[in-house]
């Protein structure tokens, strides 16, 4: 795996009810944090930008920003630390 090579953990996760939220803790995590923020607001600006409604905008800038959040998730998984109450 992955993270077997990594000297220091990216992200780290923390529980909150059932779910695992993870957040940097070095500064490549901080870096692809803000990488897809800024992707996330960029596409949803231009899919404001490209209709005349807001719930056209929205149909169109979900399947983007869905893909922007898997980005993220891929990289809190590949290069964070595996959550130790998580089922193997």
């Amino acid at each position: 795996m992955y993270t077997k090579h990594l000297s220091h953990y990216w992200f780290k996760p923390r529980k909150v009810g059932w779910f695992a939220l993870f957040y940097p803790t070095n500064f490549p995590g901080w870096i692809v944090t803000f990488s897809c923020a800024f992707f996330f607001v960029y596409l949803l600006s231009l899919s404001l930008e490209m209709t005349h409604s807001f719930s056209d905008a929205l149909l169109l800038f979900a399947p983007r920003g869905i893909v922007v959040l898997l980005v993220y998730d891929l990289f809190c998984f590949r290069a964070g630390q595996y959550p130790t109450w998580w089922r193997k």
